[in-house]
């Protein structure tokens, strides 16, 4: 978890705000893909979309790495954990699901505009939802964990 304030580094003033802008347009185009994709894994999920959903979130992930953003990039980890989760079939898509992680979208959109206004680091609701994720996952992980009950 960061807490710094993102500024641009030493002697990059204009072309910082140049790579904030394509940063911004990317994080918005893939939010938006993340969003069709959820809603279309809701009523119909597949192996495809899931792949889809995951490489998305990686791209944003590796978008906000580059520039340095950590609290993008730690939230997108959390995400790409729990979507793991459903791409292994240790979670089974859900309502209750697909609404957390539209959830988080709408996190991570709030998250790209604090980072491209400067302010790099996860607020409490941030964490909150974080950590929702991180326990949807970790449910997962704990079934895929659990020995084979043995046999009557």
């Amino acid at each position: 978890m960061s807490g710094g304030s993102g500024g641009p580094p030493p002697g990059l003033g204009a072309e910082w705000q140049m790579l904030l802008g394509i940063f911004s347009d990317e994080a918005e185009e893939l939010l938006c893909s993340l969003e069709e994709q959820l809603i279309a894994l809701e009523a119909c999920p597949d192996d495809e979309r899931l792949q889809a959903l995951f490489r998305v979130a990686h791209t944003l992930k590796g978008s906000a790495g580059s520039m340095g953003f950590q609290s993008v990039t730690d939230y997108v980890h959390g995400l790409e954990d729990l979507l793991q989760a459903l791409r292994e079939r240790r979670l089974s898509v859900s309502e209750t699901l697909v609404s957390l992680l539209l959830g988080s979208v709408d996190h991570l959109r709030e998250l790209t505009r604090a980072v491209i206004a400067g302010v790099d680091q996860l607020g409490p609701t941030h964490q909150a939802q974080l950590q929702k994720l991180k326990d949807a996952g970790a449910v997962g992980q704990a079934r895929c964990e659990m020995p084979a009950s043995p046999l009557p």
